[in-house]
């Protein structure tokens, strides 16, 4: 057996394992981290928020700007 390829395997292995190990402890905190993040509203100038859009119905032509409260206004 080469011994520089047996150790690589292991090598591999063991990277392969700590990283498993590793998302599997962090995975709580991170979770909790983006659960937070998506149950605030985020807030934009003067207290509006941000609404989501399709795609379909966020395109803007070219050259032109789109302000946040015409977005809001489009929505409501």
């Amino acid at each position: 057996m080469n011994w520089r390829r047996g150790l690589f395997r292991l090598w591999i292995v063991g990277s392969a394992l700590f990283v498993l190990a590793v998302a599997f402890v962090s995975y709580a905190d991170i979770k909790e981290e983006f659960d937070a993040v998506a149950s605030t509203p985020h807030v934009l100038k003067a207290d509006e928020r941000a609404v989501a859009l399709l795609c379909a119905d966020a395109r803007v032509l070219p050259m032109q700007t789109i302000s946040p409260s015409k977005i809001i206004a489009g929505i409501q």
